[in-house]
């Protein structure tokens, strides 16, 4: 709660003493008004029927160091209160929200007020703090451009559009975001896209995020933003002898019209880094490779037009990897009789490691 360096129930010092008192918080906003009201009685009320914009800087300026507001608010209105907190809650409502800003603040930048009017809910402490910080810094005219369209704003989504990078702070975009865990979303994809496309200056990236759909949905605005990824970065491992690692956008869309399959579609898929598709060459077959704990799953072998790879095929490129040393785990295959009890009720399995893949003794039914 309120710290400083004498009692607070006590006289008040001299002003202008330069106090060292600090913001209101850690507590909530109840709290805090709570704590004035206990001191100044009918400070709640006062503040539960006051306009948004006069609640939110009353907020603003408790979490901010409340010494430098009393020694600059009205010398005068100060000395007539018996302690610090009552000068602090007969201040709060004496003066103007523009005037406790400054006097908290040092300055009420321009359009300040006018988002505390669209706040609906108390921030966060820091999220004050940082508003102020906002709009008086004239590098932030993006940000604050967003937060000057967006008509009402709960707690959570000003805490988004504070987090949401500056890079992203486009109309079309922010207003999507609603949330903090959105806005880390798009900071998340951002950095890999910037990992992946280092020739891209923010001001392009924030160009092409502004010509966006405007009834788009973030989804589709941040896989519009993927797509100006055109090639993966390499295999942490050397890829084996007789295999290309597919790692452009040209590269999936060639060998989709080669193969005639849907594989020109995984390049997106590809980008979250969890599956990686390899070209055989010595005979049309395309691995597909899942990350794991253990190292490389190798879950899929595609073929042209997604027909059912040829056992031997399965086995060769099985053996090419082992040979080449890949450390790479493969399903075990269902031999006997259990493999025609797999053939009868796993005809299409979701994970794709169907009976006609890995093992090559299911038996051929019309």
């Amino acid at each position: 709660m309120l710290n400083n360096d004498y009692d607070l129930g006590g006289p008040m010092p001299l002003p202008g003493r330069g106090r060292k008192l600090q913001p209101i918080p850690p507590g909530s906003a109840l709290e805090a008004v709570g704590l004035l009201d206990r001191h100044r009685p009918g400070f709640m009320t006062d503040f539960s029927r006051s306009k948004p914009v006069q609640r939110q800087a009353v907020l603003a300026v408790l979490a901010q160091s409340v010494g430098p507001f009393l020694d600059t608010a009205t010398p005068q209105a100060v000395a007539e209160q018996a302690s610090a907190v009552e000068a602090i809650a007969h201040l709060l409502f004496t003066l103007s929200p523009k005037e406790a800003i400054e006097a908290a603040y040092g300055l009420c930048p321009r359009g300040l007020l006018g988002t505390f009017a669209r706040v609906t809910e108390p921030l966060r402490w820091a999220d004050y703090v940082r508003l102020v910080e906002v709009w008086g810094e004239p590098s932030q005219a993006a940000r604050q451009q967003v937060l000057s369209h967006v008509p009402r704003l709960a707690a959570k989504r000003v805490q988004a559009l504070l987090d949401l990078d500056e890079t992203l702070c486009t109309a079309r975009l922010a207003r999507r975001v609603r949330c903090p865990s959105g806005a880390q979303v798009c900071n998340d994809i951002l950095a890999v896209l910037r990992s992946h496309r280092a020739d891209l200056a923010n001001e392009e990236i924030t160009g092409f995020a502004a010509q966006a759909d405007q009834y788009s949905p973030l989804n589709v605005q941040l896989d519009r933003l993927l797509g100006l990824i055109q090639e993966l970065p390499p295999l942490p491992i050397e890829v084996p002898e007789g295999f290309v690692h597919l790692k452009s956008r040209e590269q999936f869309e060639d060998v989709g019209n080669r193969f005639r399959n849907c594989i020109r579609s995984k390049f997106e898929e590809a980008n979250c880094g969890q599956t990686v598709w390899i070209e055989y060459k010595r005979r049309p077959a395309i691995a597909a490779l899942l990350t794991t704990n253990r190292g490389w799953l190798l879950s899929k072998i595609h073929v042209p037009r997604n027909g059912p790879p040829p056992p031997d095929l399965v086995e060769e490129v099985r053996a090419a990897l082992a040979v080449a040393g890949m450390p790479f785990i493969a399903p075990a295959p269902v031999t006997g009789a259990l493999a025609s009890v797999r053939w009868a009720i796993m005809r299409h399995d979701m994970f794709g490691l169907g009976p006609d893949e890995f093992d090559g003794c299911a038996p051929e039914v019309d």
